[in-house]
C-alpha cells in the first residue's frame, strides 16, 4: 500500500514541472506576438509597414548624361529619338514623366483670371537633389478661389530649379506666382537641330487625383504624397543626374 502511494506521489511531481513548462512557453509566445503585431510590424504612425523593393535599374541617356535609378518593379517606356519617357509605379497610378519640352524663357505668365480672385499655395515641400546644382524635388499644391467663392484645387510633383530659394523659402498662404517661378521646370538647355533651345523637364502625376478633375480635394492630394508609391518617386527623381 505504501509502495503504490510513493509511486503515485512521484508520478505527481514529474507531470507538475512540465505543465509549468508548457504555460510559460505558452504565455512567453503570446506575448511575443502581440508585440510583434502591434510595434514591430507597424510604424510610428500606426501603418502597416511596405515592403522595400531593393533591387534597382539605372536609366541613362548619353546625349545629355541623363540618368536616374529606379525599382525593378517599375516599368520604364521611352522613346530614345525625342527623348520622351516615363517611369509607371506597380499599380499604374503614378507615372514620372521626363520629356523636352519647347518653352519661351521670356514668355509665360502667372496671375490672377480677374479681379477679386485669389491663388494660394496649399501646400508645399522640397528636397535637394544631391547631383545637381540648383535644381529641388518639389510638391507644391494650389488653392484658387474666384470672386464668386469657387474653389479648386491642383498640385505639381517633380523636380524644378530654385536658384532664388523662392520655392523653399515659401510657405502656405503666400501667392503662388511668388513661389512658383515661371519655367520652374526647366533642367537642361539642349540645342534642335532647327537652331532652337529646348528644356528637358521632369513632371509627376496621379491617375486618381486627375480623374477627380473639379472634386479635387487638398486632403486627396495631401494622401496621394504621402503614399508609398509617392516616397519611391522621389526617391527616383533625387537620384537624377544631369549634366
Amino acid at each position: 500500500m505504501s509502495k503504490k502511494t510513493n509511486q503515485s506521489g512521484a508520478r505527481k511531481k514529474t507531470v507538475r514541472p512540465v505543465f509549468v513548462v508548457i504555460l510559460i512557453l505558452a504565455i512567453l509566445g503570446a506575448a511575443g506576438y502581440f508585440i510583434w503585431a502591434n510595434y514591430i510590424q507597424k510604424n510610428n504612425n500606426g501603418l502597416p509597414t511596405v515592403a522595400v523593393t531593393t533591387k534597382t535599374k539605372t536609366f541613362t541617356y548619353n546625349k545629355l548624361s541623363l540618368s536616374f535609378k529606379y525599382p525593378s518593379n517599375w516599368t520604364l517606356a521611352n522613346n530614345t529619338k525625342s527623348l520622351y519617357g516615363k517611369v509607371v509605379s506597380p499599380d499604374g497610378n503614378l507615372a514620372l514623366r521626363y520629356e523636352i519640352v519647347a518653352i519661351d524663357p521670356n514668355g509665360g505668365s502667372c496671375s490672377l483670371d480677374s479681379p477679386g480672385d485669389s491663388y494660394t499655395v496649399a501646400g508645399l515641400s522640397s528636397q535637394s537633389v544631391p547631383s545637381t546644382s540648383g535644381i529641388i524635388f518639389r510638391q507644391l499644391s494650389t488653392k484658387y478661389t474666384t470672386a464668386a467663392g469657387v474653389t479648386t484645387y491642383s498640385y505639381k510633383f517633380g523636380l524644378a530649379t530654385d536658384t532664388d530659394n523662392s520655392f523653399k523659402n515659401g510657405k502656405v498662404g503666400d501667392f503662388v506666382c511668388n513661389v512658383d517661378k515661371t519655367n520652374s521646370q526647366l533642367l537642361a538647355k539642349v540645342q534642335g537641330t532647327d537652331g532652337s533651345t529646348y528644356y528637358l523637364a521632369f513632371s509627376g502625376s496621379f491617375k486618381d487625383l486627375d480623374s477627380s478633375g473639379p472634386g479635387l480635394t487638398q486632403a486627396k492630394i495631401d494622401k496621394a504624397f504621402a503614399s508609398p508609391d509617392a516616397k519611391t518617386a522621389r526617391d527616383i527623381l533625387k537620384s537624377a543626374s544631369i549634366k
